[in-house]
Formats: structure tokens, sequence, C-alpha cells
């Protein structure tokens, strides 16, 4: 049994590939992206922190996922598990990508919250993860290909953790 600690993207994907509190990690919010909180074209900062200006709090959250924090990925090498992640990270940039934080493989990971569009060009020119895909293809269905190819595919000993966010 499992639950999200909220319906919010980034804490609660912080959650699942961590079991950690949002709170705990402090990523309480979505990462925002976008020039007014530090972030390039490209979905990157080095802004450690942001505070959106509607948050009454004004309570700041972490716009990446800590390199120091344990992921299942990293939980279970030791095991000798083989870990791959696909699709929708949105724990920061590639500083901070899933193939950082213990996952051997990554595949339709960008630094964006969500894609521009959900056929092809999914993200910005230069940051989109699936340029070879043709025009016409569905965003979901190309995640769905690279893990069935995954599982198809999957020829090592060890016992592997297959991590699909759409």
């Amino acid at each position: 049994r499992a639950y999200i600690a909220t319906p919010t993207c980034s804490p609660s994907r912080s959650s699942v590939v961590t079991g950690q509190h949002p709170a705990r990690l402090r990523i309480v919010r979505h990462i925002p992206g976008g020039t007014q909180y530090g972030f390039d074209k490209f979905g990157r900062t080095n802004e450690h922190w942001h505070v959106l200006e509607t948050d009454p709090a004004q309570f700041p959250s972490r716009n990446w996922l800590p390199l120091e924090v344990t992921t299942i990925a990293e939980a279970l090498k030791p095991l000798g598990y083989y870990s791959a992640f696909m699709g929708k990270w949105h724990l920061g940039s590639e500083p901070w990508h899933p193939i950082r934080q213990g996952f051997d493989e990554q595949r339709g990971v960008s630094n964006f919250g969500h894609p521009r569009h959900y056929y092809q060009p999914f993200f910005v020119e230069g940051a989109n993860p699936y340029a070879d895909t043709p025009e016409g293809k569905y965003l979901t269905d190309r995640l769905a290909d690279d893990a069935m190819d995954f599982l198809t595919n999957y020829r090592r000993k060890e016992p592997f953790l297959l991590t699909v966010f759409f």
C-alpha cells in the first residue's frame, strides 16, 4: 500500500522515488520554471529555492531533488538491481536527472514539468529527449513503447526496477 502526501507533481514524485514526505525533502510544491523563477528556456536553473508570489506563507521550496537523498534505485543497487527510469521526472535539470540519482538508464526525461505538446515536437528544440520521434506520434505512446522495449529486451541476470511516469 502506498499513498502520495500531495496531489502536486514534483512533491509527489519526490515522495515516490525516495519514500520521504515532501515536507522533509522541502519540495512542497511543483518546481515552476520560467524566467521569473530563474530558469532558462531549457528548463535549467542554479537557484536552489523558489517562492511563489501567491504563497501566503512565502515558504521556500527546492528546485531539484538533492543528490544526497537516497532514491529507491540507490537503495536497490546494493541488492543487485538494475534500474531504469522513463518519463516525467520534474525533479531538476540534467545535474539531478535520474541517471545521477542511482538509475542505470533513463528515457524520455526532460527538464520540464510538462511537454509543450503531446504530439511531436514534445519539448523545445535543444531539450527534447524524443527529438527522433516522428510527427504524429503521441508522447504517452512513445513512453509505453520504450517501457515495452525495455521489458522485451531485458537480458540481464539481475532483477530490475522499471519506473515509468506518464
